[in-house]
């Protein structure tokens, strides 16, 4: 999401690639059962209908989807600095670590709005949708 000329194809797939990863990371949590352990069951539920919607917005794509997708962002390199030390983190630890990937997936939907004003009407409203939800 650096540029100004990524695709639009690009842009959804990355979308889905950082709520993969955020499904990836709450499975990795051990908070114990309440208000936060709940919280983050429900990030994993959304997550998943969003995903649903992206992949249904990134099949009018048909043929033109690369098989590649970007996992350079500052979700995804915040994921992959917290994850070597996540099963020695306390639930205290975990929690913030949570919220700290919860505050760069709304970075990332905000930069995406911000900075692709070319983005087509459908997408351009999905990602607005979703981000509203965040």
């Amino acid at each position: 999401m650096d540029t100004p000329t990524t695709p639009p194809v690009a842009i959804v797939q990355e979308l889905i690639a950082i709520h993969t990863t955020r499904k990836e990371f709450i499975e990795k949590l051990k908070l114990p059962e309440g208000e936060q352990n709940n919280k983050a069951k429900a990030a994993a539920q959304q997550s998943d209908q969003f995903i649903a919607a992206l992949l249904n917005e990134l099949t009018s794509f048909g043929d033109a989807v690369p098989s590649e997708t970007e996992r350079e962002n500052d979700y995804q390199a915040t994921y992959r600095k917290i994850l070597p030390e996540i099963d020695a983190m306390n639930p205290v630890q975990q929690e913030q670590a949570f919220r700290e990937l919860e505050d760069k997936l709304k970075a990332a939907y905000q930069h995406v709005l911000d900075t692709k004003e070319s983005l087509p009407e459908t997408i351009r409203k999905l990602i607005s949708d979703q981000k509203e939800k965040l």
